[in-house]
C-alpha cells in the first residue's frame, strides 16, 4: 500500500499506524494509534483527533 493512498473507514476493518482513512462524518485523517479493546485513534485534518471502533464483529 503507497503511503499516499486513503481507505474508506469501516468500523469492522483494521487498521495501521500511519494509514490513511476517509470517514464519511469526519473526512480525511490518519490513524496515530492502536488502542486497547478495537479502537484507534485518528487524527483528522477539519477536526484533531477522535476515538473510532475498528475490527468489530458484531
Amino acid at each position: 500500500m503507497q503511503a499516499t493512498e486513503t481507505r474508506e473507514y469501516s468500523m469492522d476493518q483494521r487498521f495501521q499506524i500511519g494509514e490513511m482513512i476517509e470517514h464519511p462524518f469526519f473526512g480525511k485523517g490518519k490513524v496515530i494509534a492502536n488502542l486497547k479493546k478495537g479502537k484507534i485513534e485518528v487524527d483528522f485534518e477539519k477536526l484533531g483527533v477522535r476515538t473510532l471502533v475498528s475490527n468489530y464483529k458484531a
